[in-house]
């Protein structure tokens, strides 16, 4: 829970005539995080192949109508695939003729079948004067177009033929635009067309007006779909099964990049948990594996509580832990629960904030983390609520525990300082454990973080309330405190002999561990803050209730300016506490830049 998952480094050596068949082994075994530094292009061009052929056989099996398998209902072993792609291929290519030209066909059934029905809706819209079309036609010197134009289009159509004298019937067809008759003399056929063309109109042929054309339409739809029963029946199954096992193929070569190729063997490097280390050994039945201890490179597997793990999103978003790091899920959760608490400490909010939180985890997947995260922030809220005695802002309701903020200001911003140096303190512990945890000695007693540094900042805080609170002289105190500094410094000196910069470093991180510890202060601050908004609202409350009663107004500001309170203390409050956490807290212990483990698996998707 506190340390990330043990991991150990792998080397598998692979027989170059059990390649696929180990590879395969290792995704379904979905274990080995492959380490990919050094990628090379090895097997570019069967990659190339793959996808392609996997794009086009994608593009048969939609033309036949035939659903892509999802999830992937069986396995498909492939011992060779380059031998398995010349195969498929050749399949492929011999479909191809029968399959495009099915979808050719049925292409021209597509557009056959639009345009009987634009000429059916054309029919609709004229109404009777459609038959003025029929009798057009038997007319030796008359032509006669049914055309549809944009609505925009009409009157430029209808200047652009004013010349030519034609007679035109229009009505309003679709959204946008106009059906058109268009009735013109044969000798101006060129002029027409060339307008038409012009003002993009689209022309229904007479022939999708006739019955004749209905029956043409049926019969190449019932003859389609006795060619695609035919064609499906012929090429389905095999096209599926070249489909499955391209799927998996493309998973399999995903990882081409980290193969290392000597002599007739491919030797494949990564991590996996250790405890893993013998089921992984098990599962690879025609390669070598040999295991070595991991490294500060390795991967990482956190080991968070299920209830903190939305914590972890959190995390990610300021860096992932190294591997050799403390989870810092744990000590985070547990200093948001705090920290928001202390600034936003009331029981009604507490609760609302919780209901709130579960609500959104339960009905809105998408914001499950955020929901958890403000589950925990309403049981801080909560749990304060009764220390500072806070019921929706009411302070005679729940006697409180500790005392109520906006009546003891100077109490709340030493409570912040207070909770400050403890984080401060836990963060310097947390270094330390991890420090001697990867064997660090040197940084342990003497690094920024170490043991030294956390007795100067302890023997610090101890002089200030000696001398602040109690108000006892401390001249003593001052000199042993300056002497371990010197000791610090000269020690680092020693080490580093680069003297300006050292005693720079030094100097910057007592100001900072001053700073941090002082930047707590929020913590009481905005307590009064919240503290201090609810004064104004129980004023405005109470000048209403004054002149209309304590009745139905008073009730109604009241949760008015709680709903208030709750959305903007809750967003101001959330990012307070981010920033107490990222900056001052996580600085002193760390460190990140480490990478997620993230086995390669191989499913049946």
């Amino acid at each position: 829970m506190f340390f990330p998952e043990r991991m150990v480094r792998v080397e598998i050596s692979i027989p170059e005539e059990y390649l696929y068949q180990t590879i395969e082994a290792i995704g379904e075994s979905g274990l080995l995080h492959v380490d990919k530094k050094g990628e090379k292009p090895m097997f570019q061009e069967l990659h190339i192949r793959v996808w392609k052929l996997l794009d086009t056989v994608e593009g048969y099996l939609e033309s036949l109508d035939i659903p892509l398998p999802r999830p992937l209902l069986k396995k498909k072993e492939v011992a060779d695939y380059e031998q398995f792609l010349s195969e498929a291929e050749k399949f492929v290519s011999s479909a191809a003729p029968v399959i495009e030209a099915l979808a050719n066909r049925h292409k021209r059934l597509r557009e056959e079948t639009a345009s009987f029905e634009r000429a059916k809706s054309f029919a609709q819209v004229l109404g009777e004067e459609i038959d003025l079309l029929q009798i057009a036609e038997k007319v030796k010197y008359i032509g006669v177009k049914a055309i549809v134009l944009a609505k925009e289009s009409l009157e430029m159509f209808m200047v652009a033929l004013k010349r030519y004298d034609p007679f035109i019937v229009h009505a309003p067809f679709a959204s946008g635009s106009v059906a058109v008759l268009l009735f013109y003399d044969r000798l101006d056929e060129a002029h027409m067309l060339n307008v038409i063309s012009k003002m993009e109109g689209v022309e229904i042929a007479r022939d999708y007006f006739l019955k004749e054309k209905i029956d043409e339409i049926e019969q190449m739809k019932q003859e389609m779909d006795r060619d695609f029963k035919k064609t499906a029946e012929r090429y389905a199954n095999e096209l599926l099964d070249i489909y499955m096992k391209l799927k998996r193929g493309v998973k399999l070569l995903a990882i081409r990049g980290a193969l290392h190729k000597s002599a007739d063997r491919y030797f494949l490097y990564g991590w996996l948990p250790k405890r893993e280390a013998k089921r992984f050994r098990d599962a690879l039945k025609y390669a070598d594996v040999v295991f070595f201890k991991a490294g500060d490179d390795a991967p990482v597997l956190l080991k968070t509580p299920k209830i903190l793990k939305s914590f972890e999103v959190l995390i990610k978003n300021f860096s992932y832990p190294g591997y050799n790091e403390i989870n810092p899920t744990v000590p985070f959760a547990f200093a948001f629960l705090i920290m928001f608490g202390a600034m936003f400490g009331d029981i009604g909010h507490g609760a609302i904030l919780m209901a709130a939180g579960f609500i959104v985890s339960r009905k809105f997947k998408k914001y499950e983390d955020l929901g958890r995260v403000y589950i925990l922030a309403g049981i801080g809220s909560f749990i304060f609520g009764f220390f500072y005695g806070s019921f929706f802002g009411f302070h005679d309701v729940v006697p409180h525990l500790l005392f109520i903020p906006v009546e003891n200001v100077n109490l709340s911003i030493f409570t912040g300082i207070a909770i400050g140096i403890f984080f401060i303190t836990i963060g310097f512990l947390l270094n330390i454990v991890s420090l001697s945890r990867r064997k660090k000695i040197s940084a342990l007693f003497m690094g920024e973080g170490g043991v030294l540094w956390l007795l100067i900042y302890w023997f610090a805080i101890g002089i200030a309330a000696k001398a602040l609170i109690f108000e006892l002289p401390v001249r003593y105190e001052l000199y042993f405190l300056s002497a371990l500094i010197a000791l610090l410094l000269i020690i680092l000196l020693i080490r580093k002999r680069e003297y300006t910069q050292t005693l720079l470093d030094t100097v910057i991180q007592m100001f900072e561990q001053a700073v941090n510890t002082i930047s707590f202060a929020r913590l009481g601050a905005f307590a009064l803050a919240h503290g201090a908004l609810f004064l104004a609202l129980f004023s405005v409350a109470d000048i209403l209730s004054k002149t209309g009663g304590r009745g139905v107004w008073y009730w109604f500001i009241i949760v008015l300016g709680n709903c208030f309170i709750i959305v903007l203390e809750g967003v101001v409050v959330t990012i307070q506490t981010l920033r107490l956490e990222y900056y001052e807290f996580f600085k002193h212990f760390f460190k990140g830049g480490g990478k997620p483990y993230k086995p390669f698996v191989l499913e049946n998707e």
